[in-house]
């Protein structure tokens, strides 16, 4: 397979825990990812993908064996106004997924919850449920053979638990964002009360500094007001229920 001899060959074991290959810093690496992914992506989802949508970037995500590698309850970064528009996510594994090398786990409806605004620096509001979200009656189990495709919007809450297995799990993911969509970053300080919201492009996060202060135009600026709400606010967007 095309992108597991691609990963051998460019990528060695740099890590623990998990591991997104754009963390690498090496903006020639990163852009060559995106394209092998796109040209994969492509040639096997083409016709049933809308033209409406482009890959923004792509990325090895490798979770290593150990403890570490618990992904825990997130929701992706912001990429395009969802007051307007939507993105998502393709993910393929390039080995078969089970509960023992760290399957994802997605919460079904959580992408109703009107979370918009997702970023470094960022409070995450569903952290403190991560019990409940977590739990069999909410979340949902993702095990996948190799090759096959899990698409989500970005506002999903997912998860993943750790791989206990010893060999490394290695899957990619293309981020689809609307070809006519203004591709836009948030950022927070740590320490800092503004929400910045930044203009970019594919060639940022081909070279973006995780955590870092982007170098790129600031669109707005706004006090940050971190999303909260209680378990029942949250209930009712889910509708408890068995999702299986």
């Amino acid at each position: 397979m095309e992108l597991t001899q691609f990963y051998q060959e460019h990528f060695r074991t740099v890590d623990k825990g998990f591991y997104p290959s754009m963390f690498s810093r090496n903006s020639k690496l990163n852009r060559m990812v995106t394209e092998v992914i796109e040209s994969c992506f492509t040639d096997a989802l083409g016709s049933q993908i809308s033209d409406d949508f482009e890959i923004l970037y792509g990325n090895f995500m490798v979770k290593y064996p150990g403890e570490e590698s618990f992904m825990k309850v997130h929701q992706d970064w912001t990429y395009v106004d969802e007051t307007e528009n939507e993105s998502f996510a393709i993910w393929v594994p390039l080995i078969d997924t089970v509960p023992e090398n760290g399957s994802i786990h997605v919460v079904p409806r959580s992408h109703l919850i009107p979370n918009f605004k997702r970023g470094p620096g960022m409070d995450n509001p569903f952290y403190p449920h991560s019990e409940l979200l977590m739990s069999e009656q909410l979340s949902v189990s993702q095990n996948l053979a190799a090759g096959e495709a899990l698409c989500w919007n970005h506002r999903l809450v997912h998860y993943s638990i750790p791989n206990r297995t010893s060999v490394q799990r290695v899957a990619v993911t293309a981020i689809y964002v609307p070809k006519d969509a203004q591709i836009i970053h948030y950022f927070k300080q740590d320490s800092g009360l503004n929400l910045n919201k930044y203009v970019v492009d594919r060639q940022f996060f081909h070279s973006y500094d995780v955590g870092s202060e982007p170098d790129r135009p600031i669109l707005s600026v706004e006090n940050y007001d971190p999303m909260r709400f209680g378990e029942a606010e949250m209930e009712t967007y889910l509708k408890v229920c068995n999702p299986k």
